[in-house]
């Protein structure tokens, strides 16, 4: 039974491909993305909406409170229980999503070693100055928020860990890619901007805020942009166009990402895709 991975930046259609597949093959959807595995940061990460859940069974979103920490090889594993559990079901796994080292470390079987707590302590006792002159010294790069002690942290730490060993990709998996032209994506991303702000995403914000104040899941992404219009700093039509600023540059990591893959069959819409699956790959599940 085959596995089919749907990737692509944020705003390429990939939801709606994968609903589409799934209503046709009978399949269950594994969410790959590193924010929607959080409860509560619904608009902001654009999770799948309640209609979506209810029409088809979506795994691995909605796993951990903000205040907790979750990381890719705690993805991986759960993924690999979702996978099973469809699986069992006589059913086709679908993994959607836009994280890449999320979806990389599931569908490759990365071998993770934990970070020693230890180093962790020690760099957390360090100034923000001396974390930047560690990294310089030893010719790692910043992170963009260099500022960030967090961020400065976790590139120490990313540092000192061997890679991730790779497996072959699985014979029964597929990759499709979707990467709209480039004014089709920046509209979608438009798009999705006003829609956010239209469904409440700076109430979500807010929200969040008050209750989990500054738990590191919310320190990026659309929930970090629009702080400044939760401290009074900014216009709404600003923060809209930091949100489209943000997603435009989150788009652009993550082609970045995803075309270096050699086994990624690559779409410029949704449409097309499932036009290719279904003259193509139907008969071999």
């Amino acid at each position: 039974m085959h596995h089919i991975v749907i990737v692509g930046p944020t705003a390429s259609g990939k939801t709606a491909l994968s609903l589409r597949l799934a209503t046709l093959l009978n399949g269950e959807i594994i969410c790959a993305d590193s924010r929607t595995v959080y409860k509560g940061m619904d608009i902001g990460t654009a999770k799948p909406t309640a209609q979506d859940q209810a029409l088809v069974k979506h795994h691995c979103i909605d796993l951990v409170y903000p205040n907790e920490p979750f990381t890719v090889a705690d993805f991986v594993i759960a993924a690999k229980q979702a996978e099973h559990t469809i699986r069992h079901s006589s059913k086709i796994p679908i993994t959607v999503g836009g994280s890449g080292l999320f979806i990389d470390g599931f569908i490759y079987d990365y071998s993770f070693v934990a970070p020693n707590p230890d180093v962790r302590k020690t760099y957390q006792s360090w100034s923000v100055t001396q974390l930047q002159q560690e990294i310089i010294k030893r010719n790692i790069a910043l992170p963009v928020n260099s500022k960030n002690k967090r961020h400065l942290t976790l590139a120490l730490e990313r540092a000192n860990r061997p890679t991730p060993t790779k497996k072959a990709l699985p014979k029964d998996t597929m990759i499709i890619g979707i990467a709209p032209e480039k004014d089709v994506l920046l509209g979608n991303i438009e798009q999705r901007a006003h829609q956010m702000i239209q469904e409440g995403v700076l109430e979500e914000v807010s929200h969040m805020y008050k209750t989990y104040n500054t738990s590191p899941a919310l320190l990026g992404g659309v929930y970090r942009t629009v702080q400044p219009y939760l401290r009074g700093e900014q216009s709404i039509d600003a923060t809209l166009q930091s949100i489209i600023t943000y997603d435009k540059k989150l788009a652009k990591r993550q082609l970045t990402w995803f075309k270096r893959n050699p086994d990624i069959t690559w779409f410029t819409s949704p449409q097309e895709a499932l036009e290719w699956f279904m003259n193509h790959k139907q008969g071999t599940l």
